[in-house]
Formats: C-alpha cells, structure tokens, sequence
C-alpha cells in the first residue's frame, strides 16, 4: 500500500466519493445523513487503494482518468498528484514525470510515493533508447535503491518498493538478495502479483522450472492484465519445449502490450526452434524495429544468415549488436571468425587482436589471430596485404606466454605452428608439430587438431589418414556435424562430404548436414569452372599468366581439387614460382591414391626444393656482398 499515514482530505474529494461511488438517491426527498469523518477517510483510502491497484496492474487508462478527476477538483491533493506521477513513470513518459517531481518532491520530501516514483523513472531511464542516461546506468540503478530505501524509511511497509529494489538485484545478478526482498514484499501483501511473478523468475534462473511455473500461473490468475507474467510463462514453455504452449503464452503477452521487444525476440526463438526460419526472420526484425537497442535479436538473425553461409548480413547484425554494447566479447570473436571465413583477413585480425589479454577470451583470440594470418599468407591474391614481421613475431611471443598457462591445449600448439613456420622458425616449426603428433588423444578435438597440423605443413597424406580417424573417432550426431564443421573450415572437403553423409544416415533431414553438404558441393562446382578457365587460358589462349591466377583461384575455392592443383603445379614451375610449385605438388601428392604416381610427385617436390634452395644460396651471397660493400662505405671518414 502506497498511502502515507498523514490523508489529505478535501471536500472535493469527500464529493467524488458520495456522488461517484457511493450515492443513495431516493424519488422523496429525505434528510440524507453526513458520514462520519472515519467513514469518509476509510472510503477514500479505498478509493486510493482500487488506483494503486489499477497501476500496479498496467490499468493506466482508468487509473489516470481516476486521478484527473481528483486532480480538477483539487490541485493541491498530493496523494492523487503522487500516483499520478507513478503512473506517468510506468508508461515511461519521463520528461511530463520528471518535471512534476522536481516540483512537488521538494516540497513533500516526506512522501514515500514520490520517492518511489523517482526511483522508478530512474530504473527505467538507464533501460530507455537514449544513450545519455544507458551510458550512466550503475549511477542511476543506485540512485533509484536510494529513493526506494528512503520511501522504506518513510513507510516500512511499502511492498512495491521491496519489489522495485528486489528488480535492481535481480538485474544485477544478486539473485538470493532479489528473492528475500521479493519475499518482504509479499509478507506485506501475499496477493502482490507482480512480486509473485518475479519470484518465479528467480526461480527460473536458478533452475527450478516447475516451481516457477506454479508461480507465473498464480501472478496471472490475480493479475491476467499482467504481460510480463504470460511472457515469462512462454519462457518456462520454451525450456521444457512446449513450443505451442509457449507462442500462445506470447500471443496473450503481446495482446496485452504489443510493442514488447523482448517477447518479439522469443517470439523469434521459438520459431527458429520449429524451422519456420522465414517467420522468424520476421519477428527479430519487429523486435528491432520496436527497440534498437536490444542486442539478442541482431545476435539472433546473425545465426540464422550463418547457417544460410551468408556472412555479409550476419556480420553486419553482429557489428550492430556492438554498436549497442562494445563490450560483448563473444560477438567480437564471431565476428573475427566470420571475416576469416569470408577472406576478409584484416577485419578478422581487428577483431581477434581487440580480445587478446581479455581473460576468457585470450587463448581463443591468439588461435584466430595464428589463422588469420596463415591464411592470409596462403591466400596468394593478398600477399601484398600481409602483416609485418613485428606484428607476427608480437603474435607468436603471446602465443607463447598463452602456452605458459595452458601447456596442454594442443590448439594453442597449432596455433604456434602457424606461427612459427609463418616467421621462419625452422627448428620451433618442427619442435612443435612433433609436439602436437606425440600428444596423447584424449578426445575427437586433439585427432582434429593433429589433422590440421599435419594439414599445415602440407603433410596432406598424413592430414587426411588423421581426419579419417576423427570420423570413425565420432559416436553421435552432434560428433558428426561438430567434425564436418572443422572440416569444411579447413576446406578439407572430401573428408568433409563423408561425415556429413553419415550425419544424414542418423538423420536424413538434418538442416545443417544438408546446409553443408550444398556449401561443399557449391565450392567445388565453384571450383570446376575455375580449373577449366583455366585450361582455357593455357591452351587456346596460350596465356600462362591467367591459366595460372585461374587455377590458383580454384584452389581457393577448393583446396582438394586435383586437376587445379596439378595445373598450377606445373604452371608455377614453368614459371619459375617455386614455393607455389612445391605447394602444389604437396596437395597432388597428398590427394593421389596410386602409390607410383605418389612416388613421382614426392621426387620432383625434392628436385624444386633443391633448386629454391640454390636460387636462395645464390640470393644470400649476393645479399652479403652488398652488405659488405655498405660497411666498407661506412668505415670512411671525410
């Protein structure tokens, strides 16, 4: 009960009460009897009570026609103006509330409904659109716990004011102290719907979903006005994956108030869950329209347009998350992800750079950042953009000291190889594959990143055989999809197509399998038409050059493509690219089956290495030379 203990009591009031509410008119004119002062006071605390119900229930309409019409009759009835103000706060209708505040809270600094009416407009200020008052939130959540612990002061058993700072706690992740004040409130009133609803969400939180579900029924059975109570009730539907219980629950909480959204966003959820991805494309979309600021629903739509392989909308809804709340450190490492996937190798390395020394975050940023750039130098189209040796050296010392804390993270080793065969460490290169090859396996991760070593080092025969392994090391599903997903990250493609066929043997219509499967086969049609521009070029068109760029561009679409590999091979050597040669060499030799043929690859491998490494002792001599002649110039005075 909101009232304070001193009533201010008009005749207006007195009026509006006889007239309105209670009137006993007869056809004969009678002597009517003037009540008693405690009958008038007791009607118009009930009067008060029915508003502050209506409030407490959502029922502004009503209540603010109530409260007008008191406030006409009499400007100056401060218990009227204070919950009208209360009102104007829960509709979010600041500036009107914030201005009446100022006014009147000076003046009446001891009524407990204008302080809890301030803290109520601060609580909802610090969740609003503007970003001048989220940026300030802690200070305005504990300005609001002040106001409300004054309206305390003032009136003991003020329960909405319990509730309000058991929300503060609750929203702050305290949730044991959100339930005790949950509970005071409903010692003051047992039938206080809304403290009743938020004590199911805190059961909720903590796992106790059938508990929290009585609740959730019970706050709607004394309040069905109440939006807040069907959305959390869809919630609890939601976890036990009564999925159409759950939709109805939300289609009653957005009758009720339809410009919610949060209930939009599970809206969302929910479909997704039921496959109907275009509807749900939909209602995040509605969510965002309603608040911008709400990051789920961008982070939502970005899943959707991942599985879809279109990571152009999926960044550009992650990268809109961020703008709300840069300091959402699991969607800047998606992000970073995504742009490596898409080729966008500086973008990446922005974002997995911006993650290193985040406790949490570190290891997994260094290991992107390792594949962001072994890629970038793999991919021949951007060598011109590559980092700088200080910039890799800087990224493997931190792989290093990564190392230091997690010694037996084998994807932090092969992040390491990356590196150091990205800055030349011939004797770390090694030290660390045998490393990562000698680990014991202790599960399908370690077999997968043994694979990629290997893979790394062009060991393709070895990559493969490993790969194979983790396939047969995989016992369900979710095994099935994780190992074809590494293994399309990694363009492993031939392996890839195996798992994900065995993932539709356990389930025919699995999305994501057949969602893959069209990826891959997408890439090597891709792949296919590349190779034979390429051979286009090379022999009607007599142009090496463009045969070549060709056939190195369906090796990007397609690592394992034979024919493409072979050509660029042979077209490198011819002109004389013999790193490139050699690389390619290393993919045909690691794709071939027929062991002679295997044989003949693995020699001319070794023949162009021998002669890199002459063209490369020639370079050395010559380089010492001039070094030489600089120093001699130095030693000259004038």
């Amino acid at each position: 009960m909101r009232l304070s203990k001193t009533l201010v009591i008009t005749s207006a009031v007195i009026g509006l009460v006889a007239s309105g509410f209670y009137a006993d008119v007869q056809a004969k004119p009678r002597k009517v009897q003037k009540p008693s002062q405690k009958v008038v006071k007791v009607q118009i605390a009930k009067t008060y009570n029915d508003i502050d119900k209506m409030i407490d229930y959502g029922n502004y309409a009503t209540a603010d026609r109530l409260l007008n019409d008191l406030l006409k009759k009499n400007p100056n009835d401060i218990s009227a103006r204070s919950l009208y103000i209360i009102s104007l706060a829960k509709q979010e209708k600041f500036d009107v509330a914030q201005s009446q505040l100022n006014q009147y809270l000076p003046k009446f600094s001891k009524n407990a409904n204008l302080h809890y009416a301030q803290g109520v407009l601060l609580v909802k200020r610090q969740a609003s659109s503007d970003m001048e008052y989220r940026e300030k939130s802690e200070d305005l959540l504990k300005r609001a716990q002040n106001e409300f612990n004054t309206a305390l002061i003032i009136n003991p058993r003020y329960y909405q004011a319990y509730n309000a700072l058991g929300v503060i706690e609750l929203n702050t992740g305290n949730w044991n102290k959100a339930r005790q004040y949950f509970g005071r409130a409903l010692e003051v009133d047992p039938n206080y719907a809304t403290a009743i609803d938020n004590l199911g969400t805190v059961d909720y939180l903590q796992g106790n979903h059938d508990l929290a579900q009585k609740r959730f029924m019970k706050a709607i059975a004394l309040n069905p006005n109440s939006s807040t109570a069907y959305f959390h009730l869809a919630q609890v539907y939601d976890k036990k994956s009564g999925y159409s219980k759950a939709l109805d629950a939300l289609d009653h909480s957005l009758r009720i108030k339809g410009n919610s959204s949060v209930a939009y966003n599970l809206r969302g959820e929910i479909l997704k869950k039921q496959g109907n991805e275009t509807a749900a494309i939909e209602s995040f979309k509605k969510s965002i329209a309603l608040k911008p600021e709400n990051t789920k629903p961008y982070i939502n739509l970005a899943k959707i347009y991942e599985r879809r392989f279109d990571n152009e909308l999926a960044i550009a809804n992650l990268k809109s998350a961020l703008a709300v709340n840069p300091a959402q450190y699991s969607v800047k490492l998606k992000v970073g992800e995504l742009s490596l996937l898409k080729g966008d190798y500086n973008e990446s390395l922005k974002y997995y750079s911006s993650l290193v020394g985040v406790e949490g975050y570190n290891a997994d940023a260094l290991k992107g950042m390792a594949n962001a750039y072994f890629a970038q130098v793999r991919d021949t189209a951007s060598k011109s953009a590559t980092a700088n040796k200080k910039e890799l050296q800087t990224a493997y010392n931190n792989i290093e000291k990564a190392l230091q804390a997690n010694p037996n993270d084998l994807d932090l080793y092969l992040a390491k190889l990356k590196m150091a065969k990205l800055i030349n460490q011939e004797k770390a290169t090694q030290e660390t594959l045998d490393k990562i090859i000698k680990a014991p396996v202790r599960g399908l991760n370690d077999l997968l990143a043994k694979g990629d070593a290997y893979y790394a080092m062009n060991k393709y025969q070895d990559a493969k055989k490993t790969f194979e392994k983790s396939v047969v090391f995989a016992e369900s599903l979710d095994d099935y999809l994780y190992v074809a997903e590494i293994l399309t990250y990694d363009k492993f493609y031939p392996s890839a197509k195996d798992v994900l066929r065995k993932a539709l043997i356990v389930d025919p219509t699995n999305e994501e399998a057949v969602h893959n499967l069209n990826y891959i086969m997408n890439m090597e049609r891709q792949s296919e038409s590349l190779y034979k521009d390429a051979k286009f070029f090379q022999k009607k068109d007599k142009n090496r050059v463009f045969a070549r760029e060709y056939a190195l561009k369906a090796l990007d679409y397609n690592p394992t493509n034979y024919d493409a590999a072979l050509l660029s091979a042979k077209l490198c050597e011819k002109q004389k690219h013999y790193v490139e040669a050699i690389d390619a060499y290393k993919v045909v030799a690691g794709l071939e089956v027929k062991p002679r043929k295997i044989k003949k690859m693995n020699k001319k491998i070794v023949k162009l290495e021998k002669k890199l490494a002459k063209i490369d002792k020639r370079y050395m001599k010559k380089e010492n030379k001039e070094f030489k002649k600089c120093q001699d110039r130095s030693t000259l005075s004038l």
